[in-house]
């Protein structure tokens, strides 16, 4: 029979697996510093056994924790507790995000108790992945979990490898940007758009650089081009909400109204109540 993949929501794991009890192992180790490792995730009171597994990354769904099976630890030794690989009809896969649960890396000393080789047999097929995407799918993460000076660190080593790269351009973008090095960000940003001058999420990023580097007139220059050359104006009108914050902070009414109007066609409500409450703000200094 063939066997299944089921790819379940780390949401529903944190939901299990996610409370406090006594425990042998200390579980302080974030998901995105346990790549490529075997780990153990926490057990709620009621349940006698710990799950535990292999964390990974895949290049195009992120960090990923593949479910191994089940660890006893009430004995002076550790037990592992597993389908027979020959009847194992399922593998289980747990996307992980911000929201998950600190886990434990097992030891070299424990991997030979349990009889676990360091590194699975199938991880290969994802570690095949060339540089260029691995690399930029692990700063990726390390951007989404609010750690953008250790995915800068990791994207500006193979930046010169590949210019071209659209997710590259982006993160490495994002990562300045997210360490308020605003002209690092304009830099790569300005050389990206001369090579994709259609793509809109560097219009957006550019704006949001030249906006928190107080270069206002060249946020509404790139703003404009923005309009005129980018394919894709998804971003549109939260790039004006940048814009017209940016006004609000230095309380220039007539810089925030013209912004302020931009943003109000998008007729999304939360930018629409954010802008009210601005406007409102301005009006009793």
């Amino acid at each position: 029979m063939k066997k299944s993949i089921y790819f379940i929501l780390i949401t529903i794991l944190s939901g299990t697996l996610n409370l406090n009890a006594q425990t042998v192992f200390k579980f302080n180790t974030k998901f995105y510093d346990a790549i490529d490792k075997w780990v153990v995730f926490p057990k709620s009171a009621k349940d006698s056994l710990y799950s535990f597994g292999f964390i990974y990354l895949d290049v195009v769904a992120g960090p990923t924790f593949e479910y191994e099976g089940r660890i006893n630890a009430s004995g002076t030794e550790l037990e592992k507790l597993v389908e027979d690989p020959k009847t194992k009809k399922s593998s289980f896969k747990y996307r992980l995000g911000k929201n998950t649960s600190a886990v434990y890396v097992l030891s070299e000393p424990e991997l030979k108790q349990l009889d676990l080789k360091p590194e699975p047999d199938w991880l290969s097929i994802y570690n095949s992945a060339d540089k260029i995407s691995y690399q930029t799918a692990l700063g990726s993460m390390y951007n989404a979990n609010g750690k953008p000076d250790i995915a800068l660190g990791i994207l500006t080593k193979v930046y010169n490898e590949d210019k071209q790269n659209e997710k590259l351009l982006f993160e490495l973008a994002y990562s300045y940007n997210a360490l308020s090095r605003y002209n690092d960000a304009v830099k790569v940003l300005s050389a990206a758009l001369k090579v994709q001058p259609t793509n809109g999420l560097f219009y957006k990023e550019l704006v949001y650089a030249y906006t928190k580097a107080d270069k206002l007139d060249e946020a509404e220059k790139t703003y404009k081009d923005f309009i005129d050359k980018a394919a894709n104006n998804g971003y549109l009108y939260e790039t004006a909400y940048n814009l017209a914050y940016s006004y609000f902070v230095k309380a220039d009414k007539k810089g925030f109204e013209k912004w302020a109007t931009e943003v109000e066609k998008s007729n999304q409500p939360q930018f629409v109540k954010n802008i009210q409450a601005m406007r409102q703000s301005l009006e009793k200094q």
